[in-house]
């Protein structure tokens, strides 16, 4: 539509300010008219190239076919697809933002409830066979007594316990846990 045409033209004509940026991507905040003409607030997601990059897909296949999954799993406690659009060979993630601060020992420490929520959090994803793989402060977002994730590019879903089915060395290797 439209208005995601609208956000992509003002992220790469320079128009909006950097939201955060890690070796595979760099986010942006924008504003999109819903449907009804509301204001909805996306975070925009650009693939970042270079010899930094540890993700090799770019295109964020993997990620938003992850995202596509959350709500049937009833994992609600992490960003939603909103659209992954290509536009000249390029390729832009549309997710909702979602309220809170990562964890910092100084700003943002944790405190009981926060910790809490956050395991909980964890395991709810962990019930439903959800493997995080990128689990850090700057993919977690706590606010009040509830935590939520985000940045699903190396998330997948498999079954953690004995399976008679080779899998790869790594799987399984780190689990849902800070």
């Amino acid at each position: 539509p439209a208005a995601y045409a609208a956000a992509i033209r003002s992220i790469l004509d320079g128009e909006v300010d950097e939201l955060a940026r890690d070796r595979n991507s760099i986010c942006y905040r924008v504003g999109l008219a819903a449907a009804d003409g509301a204001p909805v607030v996306a975070v925009v997601k650009v693939p970042r190239e270079g010899p930094q990059r540890t993700n090799p897909d770019a295109s964020f296949a993997g990620e938003a076919a992850i995202l596509a999954r959350l709500p049937e799993a009833g994992i609600d406690r992490a960003t939603r697809l909103l659209a992954r659009v290509g536009v000249a060979g390029g390729h832009f993630l549309f997710t909702t933002e979602l309220p809170g601060s990562h964890p910092d020992p100084r700003r943002h420490p944790l405190d009981r409830p926060r910790l809490a929520a956050i395991l909980d959090g964890l395991y709810v994803l962990e019930r439903q066979g959800l493997m995080h793989y990128d689990l850090k402060a700057a993919n977690i977002l706590v606010a009040a007594e509830r935590a939520a994730f985000i940045d699903f590019e190396f998330s997948r879903f498999g079954d953690c316990g004995p399976d008679p089915a080779p899998a790869p060395p790594a799987w399984c290797e780190d689990f849902n846990v800070s």
